[in-house]
C-alpha cells in the first residue's frame, strides 16, 4: 500500500498535468512542433495501408482552433479508384478512415480539423470534416459518375468481416449493453492505486470508448508498462431487422512511471505494436461477441 503522503504527491502531480495539458490545448498553434512531427505517423499509416500509392500529403495549416490537412492525387480518377477500392475492401468509405485516424494520432476534437484533397491535374476538390456527428465528404460529382478509369489501387486493409457483427437486438439495448461492460471492464485497471479513465460518448450512431491512465492492457508484458490510450469507435447501421456493428480499434502508448505524459509524449501504437493490436483485437471482437448473444464472460 502506497503512503498517505506518496498518495497526495501523486494526485498533485497528476493535477498538475492535466492542467498543463490543458493550457497547451488553448490554441493549436503552442503544439505546432508536436503536430508536425505526428505527421510522420499519419505518413506512415498511409504507407502501410497502400493510400500513399495515390494520395500524397501537401502541407498541413495549423490554426489557432483547427488542423486543415492538405492531401494530393494526381487526377479525380485516381481518386475515384482509391475511394472505390477502399470501399470494395473495407465497406467503409476512405473519408471516415483518412479524418478518424488523423483526429486520433492528432488528439483533437472532431469539430477541430478538416481534410481537403485536391487533384494536381484539374483541382478537383474533395472536403472531409465532421457534420452534424457523422463524417462529411463533399464531392463535386455524384457517385455514380465516378470511374476508376482503368487505375488499378493495391491497398492493404484488414478484411471487412473481421470487424464487423450483426444482431437482431435494438440499437440502444447495444449500445447500453457495450458500455456498461466495457465500464465494468476498464474500471477494475489501476495504476499506482489510481483507476482508468473511461469515457462512453455518443455521436448520433457512432459509441466511441475512450480509455486513458492505463498500462499492461494491450502492451501486456512489459516489466513496467508504458501508459495507453486506447480509443474503440463501434459504428451502428440499421440493416433490415439486422443491426449491423462494425468497430474500429486504435492505441497509443507513452512513457511514464507515476504520472501519463502529456499528449506529446504518446506514439500511435500501429506501425509500432502491430501485433499487439492485432491480438487485442481478437478479444475486442470477442468480447462484443458475447455481448451480442447474452454470454458475457468476465476474465
Amino acid at each position: 500500500m502506497l503512503s498517505i503522503k506518496l498518495q497526495n504527491l501523486l494526485a498533485l502531480c497528476l493535477a498538475i498535468a492535466s492542467t498543463t495539458s490543458l493550457i497547451g490545448q488553448s490554441d493549436l498553434r503552442n503544439d505546432a512542433l508536436f503536430f508536425e512531427e505526428t505527421l510522420a505517423d499519419y505518413q506512415a499509416w498511409m504507407d502501410k495501408t497502400g493510400m500513399s500509392t495515390i494520395l500524397t500529403i501537401d502541407t498541413l495549416i495549423i490554426n489557432p482552433d483547427f488542423l486543415d490537412l492538405e492531401l494530393a492525387v494526381p487526377t479525380a480518377h485516381h481518386w475515384f479508384a482509391l475511394r472505390n477500392q477502399f470501399q470494395d475492401s473495407t465497406k467503409e468509405h476512405i473519408g471516415d478512415a483518412l479524418l478518424y485516424k488523423f483526429l486520433f494520432q492528432m488528439e483533437i476534437g472532431r469539430d477541430s480539423a478538416t481534410i481537403g484533397i485536391t487533384a494536381d491535374d484539374s483541382g478537383y476538390r474533395i472536403d472531409i470534416h465532421f457534420q452534424e456527428e457523422e463524417v462529411a465528404v463533399k464531392e463535386l460529382l455524384p457517385d455514380a459518375t465516378a470511374k476508376n478509369n482503368g487505375i488499378q489501387v493495391k491497398l492493404s486493409m484488414d478484411a471487412a468481416m473481421e470487424n464487423t457483427m450483426r444482431t437482431r437486438r435494438s440499437k440502444e439495448e447495444v449500445k447500453r449493453l457495450i458500455t456498461n461492460y466495457f465500464k465494468q471492464h476498464y474500471e477494475e485497471k489501476t495504476v499506482w492505486g489510481s483507476k482508468s479513465k473511461y469515457e462512453a460518448i455518443q455521436y448520433g450512431d457512432i459509441l466511441s470508448l475512450e480509455i486513458s491512465n492505463i498500462k499492461k492492457e494491450i502492451l501486456h508484458d512489459f516489466l513496467i508498462g508504458y501508459f495507453e490510450l486506447i480509443s474503440i469507435d463501434i459504428h451502428l447501421e440499421q440493416k433490415g431487422e439486422l443491426l449491423e456493428i462494425t468497430y474500429h480499434l486504435q492505441g497509443k502508448y507513452g512513457s511514464g512511471v507515476f504520472v501519463a505524459p502529456r499528449r506529446s509524449g504518446y506514439k500511435d501504437m500501429d506501425g509500432h505494436y502491430e501485433a499487439y493490436l492485432a491480438r487485442y483485437k481478437k478479444w475486442i471482437h470477442f468480447q462484443l461477441e458475447q455481448i451480442l448473444t447474452g454470454q458475457m464472460i468476465k476474465n
